[in-house]
Formats: structure tokens, C-alpha cells, sequence
């Protein structure tokens, strides 16, 4: 486990209010609505890229689980 896994919640919590701290300056928070979905597929890439394939697999076979994440993420958010 390296550094940045060890303390990954602190960044995350740093990351969290310093959101919050810039988000209240007026010319920052004018132009902010354009870096959430770049940041957020930043993010999600990093989350993603640890997951193993086996793991994914098995995930995919659970035909349950799957659907209802398919019926969630597609269908009722969506709605």
C-alpha cells in the first residue's frame, strides 16, 4: 500500500472542503459548472482503473445485480 492509497480519505476530505472553500468565490464558482464532468471522468477512471477484471466478471455474472444496476443507471435516474 503506497502513500497515496494509505491516506487516500484524507485527500479526499481535503478535497471536499477546499470544493466548498472555492465554490463560494464568485469568479471561480462562474466557471466551475464546466470542470465537473471532466474532473468527475478523472475521478471515476482512477476508481475504475483499480478494479480488477476477474472482479468485473464476476460482477457481470450476478445477472441480478447486474440488471438492477442496468434498470438504475439507465431507466430510473433518467426518469
Amino acid at each position: 500500500m503506497d502513500l497515496l492509497e494509505k491516506y487516500s480519505w484524507l485527500f479526499m476530505i481535503m478535497a471536499i472542503f477546499l470544493g466548498i472553500f472555492l465554490g463560494r468565490v464568485d469568479y471561480i464558482a462562474e466557471g466551475a459548472s464546466h470542470f465537473i464532468v471532466p474532473f468527475l471522468m478523472v475521478m471515476l477512471f482512477g476508481v475504475f482503473l483499480q478494479t480488477s477484471f476477474g472482479s468485473l466478471k464476476a460482477g457481470f455474472k450476478n445477472v441480478r445485480l447486474a440488471g438492477l444496476s442496468f434498470l438504475i443507471n439507465f431507466v430510473w435516474a433518467p426518469a
